[in-house]
């Protein structure tokens, strides 16, 4: 009985040890684009589409766009669930101000929440909020 236990035991410690050590399949490095169209409301803003690159590690999209403390950053990160859904959070600064909601002025801070879902190689996501964006992501 107590080798029997201890196999089973050894066998369920190699199969878990290898799946924590397995790469997550969203894992490697993505593009990001984001399409943001001309909003039609007189508090609107002018369209406007980019890329950028981002990291997928253990699950954790990392991606940014410009240099922090300047106008036009953008970072946007969050964990990718193993069913592809994912909430990430973007952070970033405005750049022209006819490009931005309500059109702060240029360097002003901003964070809104994106619904992405991923697939092994592609997915999309939507803005939740202030004003239609959509996010294609591409793995590279």
């Amino acid at each position: 009985k107590s080798a029997v236990a201890l196999a089973l035991a050894i066998s369920v410690t190699a199969s878990i040890a290898q799946t924590a050590a397995a790469p997550d399949r969203f894992d490697g490095n993505w593009s990001v684009r984001i399409d943001c169209p001309s909003n039609s409301e007189p508090s609107g803003a002018k369209g406007y589409v980019f890329e950028f690159p981002a990291t997928v590690t253990k699950s954790f999209l990392s991606g940014t766009r410009g240099e922090q403390s300047a106008p036009g950053y953008l970072h946007i990160e969050g964990v990718i669930q193993p069913d592809g859904t994912a909430e990430l959070r973007a952070d970033g600064r405005t750049g022209n101000p006819d490009f931005a909601v309500r059109h702060p002025a240029s360097g002003s801070t901003f964070t809104y929440q994106i619904a992405a879902q991923f697939e092994s190689t592609k997915g999309t996501g939507q803005r939740l909020k202030a004003r239609v964006c959509t996010f294609g992501f591409s793995k590279l």
